[in-house]
């Protein structure tokens, strides 16, 4: 399909960093003016070591003729790893399209590059020869830079010209960041090396090194200077402002968007130009915003200053052109505006200056210029109009008052700007916590869809593409979201091949227009393409692409969840039946056969559920009395009943060892021997409460273990008593010795003790009501003298009847003390 314009792609890292902030506007507005869309396409750097910037980097590999028309490679950030090697096979990959390489000079490739080398040999001996340094620290960035390194080649040749010695020991390599700086300055600190200046391969990582001296109480520039390289907008507004290295960001958009349309028209085009660096004197070198420009005699005396400016207009014009980082073309001929206004000015039209340079900083912001940059053209006027001396000293101060003006104007505008910019990262952050809540929780790719397209314009993404690939190894796209000028298009029910990146109609824009490419992706699986408006802050874009890559994983988790779930279920119910099956027949065929105990009428009851298997209870008659055990493992089904069976297996024998055992001793050793086999040998984090009695005649028991409250009723009172077992659950500590220790009780003849499991006091009713312990404890009172099996009988009914469906076994165990003379057997 013809495009209606030239389509140019601009390869990026990052679209955040303040360096991409200015690169990327200075090619937007190359772009525009030229009548060509522009495609930022951001993924990592080039040989990133991370599956998942590997995952993002597949984008690169879909930049072909299908989408564009050109490829613009940002070298200087995206070959930190890869070094120039990696760098041209990736422009070779887009053959036959026309591409350039910005920032690294790469064999073959049409390259703009800063004259790194020289720039930075300017910015030290600019520390060496006026500020006297001789113990300078280079912060690199990583050795496979080329950008780096020959920065680090500059600074090397500024001090064989100066006749010193680089000290290998004041090289800190780095990453370009901010925390790169921080980290190793702290690190030199800690090493105790002295320095006196600082020069850093970037703006960004001397930024880094400002913040750690602060730290440390080392003033700057007092005790140690800083240069950098790049004159972001945060070296303007540093603290000190940070003396910089500025790159021709202007010439080098200008310069790369000009090579691939004469390319495109078959122009020859040169291999290699470069680009001049000028270095920024600020705060951080002690230098200020030093002015040393004469354009004029100094002592020159004239009748009037208005004289300056019709004897010397073009000359200072072109000083204060000089002064300021804009393209020559985004503000006119401002320099002559601004002196004509002065004139008029001195001439007797009040505020005619003011209002002029008022309207020129709004004008400058709105085309990217730095504003505080407007305070060395005030420096430029009033160093120049100084030099002459002139009769009418009222016209004197009149100026001196007009310069004062235009600082406090510059001041201003700068503070408005920076409060504009906080305010715009604050509602851009809420908006992202907002939109990213509720991407959070949309579990199906319809919701996400509905979710994108109430909340992208909402961070000002009025235009929005975004694609899924149909299968985890498919080349082909499928649309989800198509929106433009923030209404909802139907999308193309058609996949399309993933070099278009988007259905066609998505870059269909009226005038030259700029999008944003992101691959979506969650960890290292790719899942698809974005592709939106360009409108929203830089630091937005990143966050989004998060966001929409873990909401599509989420909903595709999801969908593959609830399939499994339906596939599985048949097979589920089938296992849970036969599982509760072979549990229940577990805990049935383990209770107790006999259960005569001299001086003790007894009866139980064990109603096992579906899905349960864990209730355990024991009689265990002795030559002497008996022991008695009640339990419940916690979890379900075969396992539970496995755990059961392992408690069960060791009492019984522990009941009957020599010298015979206290409760405490029982229940101490089973805790061990369940921690051992069941987290160590099953893997699982099963354990049980578990109570046990010695009743050694006469109505004693002695007994330990935590389960629930015994439940005692006294013949002499009619009314019951509630006894707590003081103790820890077994198994879910490796030991609970210290916490086990040995209670007694006493039934009087007719006295009854009740022990229980959970699934008679906690079944729920209609009304999510439990049936509960005073419930139970009631029922206890009105039936304590019938005999053990009716009371047994008369709780299993009362609590079927409060529950329809019981989903946890029901285990009673009543004990009646009898008296010595006899004892009951259960009934039936």
């Amino acid at each position: 399909m013809k495009r209606s314009r030239p389509r140019i792609a601009l390869l990026f890292d990052s679209l955040s960093s303040e360096y991409a902030v200015q690169l990327r506007r200075a090619v937007e507005r190359s772009a525009t003016a030229r009548n060509v869309d522009l495609m930022v396409v951001m993924g990592q750097c080039v040989g990133a070591r991370l599956a998942s910037q590997g995952a993002q980097n597949r984008i690169y590999e879909l930049i072909s003729p299908e989408c564009v028309d050109g490829v613009i490679v940002v070298s200087g950030t995206l070959g930190h790893y890869c070094g120039p090697e990696g760098l041209l096979a990736l422009c070779k990959s887009y053959a036959p399209l026309p591409v350039c390489s910005l920032g690294v000079a790469l064999n073959g490739i049409p390259s703009f590059v800063v004259d790194n080398a020289n720039g930075m040999e300017m910015g030290t001996a600019h520390l060496i020869e006026e500020h006297k340094c001789s113990r300078i620290v280079f912060f690199a960035g990583p050795h496979s830079s080329e950008e780096s390194n020959q920065r680090l080649a500059g600074f090397r040749a500024a001090h064989a010209k100066s006749g010193l010695a680089v000290n290998d020991q004041l090289i800190v390599y780095g990453n370009f960041t901010r925390t790169a700086g921080i980290d190793g300055m702290r690190g030199l600190l800690a090493r105790r090396e002295a320095f006196d200046a600082v020069v850093a391969a970037n703006d960004n990582t001397a930024l880094g090194c400002l913040e750690a001296l602060d730290e440390a109480g080392i003033h700057v520039p007092r005790d140690v200077m800083v240069c950098g390289f790049d004159d972001i907008n945060s070296a303007h507004f540093a603290r000190p402002t940070l003396s910089t290295l500025r790159q021709p960001m202007w010439w080098m958009g200008e310069r790369a968007v000009d090579s691939i349309l004469k390319q495109l028209a078959g122009e020859k085009v040169p291999l290699l130009s470069a680009g001049p660096v000028e270095f920024v004197r600020r705060e951080s070198c002690g230098c200020g915003y030093q002015v040393a420009l004469t354009v004029h005699p100094s002592g020159e005396e004239l009748p009037s200053l208005r004289d300056v400016i019709r004897k010397y207009k073009t000359e200072i014009g072109k000083a204060i052109a000089s002064s300021v980082s804009v393209p020559n073309d985004a503000l006119g001929n401002w320099p002559a505006m601004l002196l004509d206004a002065l004139d008029q000015e001195l001439q007797g039209v009040d505020g005619r200056f003011t209002a002029t340079f008022e309207e020129l900083l709004h004008r400058a912001q709105s085309a990217g210029a730095s504003l505080d940059e407007f305070q060395r053209v005030v420096s430029v006027l009033r160093t120049e109009f100084r030099r002459v001396r002139v009769q009418n000293q009222e016209e004197a101060h009149r100026i001196e008052r007009i310069w004062h003006g235009a600082r406090v104007l510059v001041g201003a505008a700068s503070i408005r700007l920076l409060g504009r910019q906080k305010l715009l990262e604050t509602q851009a952050s809420t908006s992202l916590a907002r939109v990213g809540e509720r991407l959070a929780a949309t579990l199906s790719l319809t919701l996400l869809k509905e979710a994108l397209v109430d909340d992208l314009p909402e961070l000002d993404i009025h235009r929005a593409a975004v694609s899924l690939y149909t299968g985890p190894r498919s080349r082909e796209l499928k649309s989800l979201v198509l929106m433009a000028n923030g209404r909802e298009i139907e999308p193309p029910e058609a996949a399309f091949s993933e070099r278009q990146l988007a259905p066609p109609v998505a870059f269909d824009t009226g005038a030259p227009d700029s999008t944003i490419v992101l691959p979506i992706t969650f960890e290292a699986e790719v899942l698809g393409v974005a592709v939106l408006g360009s409108g929203a802050l830089a630091t937005s874009y990143e966050a989004v692409r998060q966001q929409i890559g873990s909401a599509v994983k989420g909903a595709m988790l999801h969908h593959e969840m609830v399939r499994q779930v339906a596939m599985r279920e048949r097979l589920e119910h089938e296992r849970v039946s036969e599982e509760a099956r072979v549990a229940a027949q577990i805990q049935t065929s383990m209770n107790p056969v006999v259960m005569e105990v001299a001086g003790l009428e007894l009866a139980a009851v064990m109603l096992p559920t579906a899905e349960a298997g864990g209730d355990y209870y024991d009689v265990i008659p002795m030559q002497t009395g008996a022991w008695l055990a009640i339990g419940d493992v916690t979890g379900h089904g075969l396992a539970a009943g496995l755990v059961m069976l392992m408690v069960q297996s060791m009492i019984a024998a522990l009941a009957r060892s020599e010298p015979e055992p206290q409760p405490s001793e029982v229940v101490s050793v089973v805790g061990d021997a369940l921690w051992d086999n069941v987290r160590g040998r099953l893997k699982r984090d099963d354990h049980a409460t578990l109570t046990v009695f010695r009743y050694q005649g006469d109505g004693c028991f002695r007994f330990a273990g935590a389960h629930e409250d015994i439940v005692v009723w006294r013949k002499a009172t009619g009314h019951c008593e509630t006894i707590p077992t003081p103790g820890f659950w077994v198994g879910a500590l490796p030991s609970v010795r210290r916490m086990t220790t040995d209670s007694t009780l006493k039934l009087e003849p007719g006295d009854a003790m009740l022990l229980y499991t959970d699934g008679v006091t906690e079944p729920r009713n209609a009304h999510k009501e439990q049936f509960s312990l005073e419930r139970l404890v009631h029922l206890v009172e009105l039936h304590g003298h019938e005999r053990a099996a009716t009371l047994c009988e008369r709780i299993v009914q009362a609590v079927q009847s409060w529950s329809a469906s019981l989903d946890d076994d029901v285990t009673l165990l009543v004990v009646r003390y009898v008296g010595e003379s006899r004892s009951l057997a259960p009934k039936g």
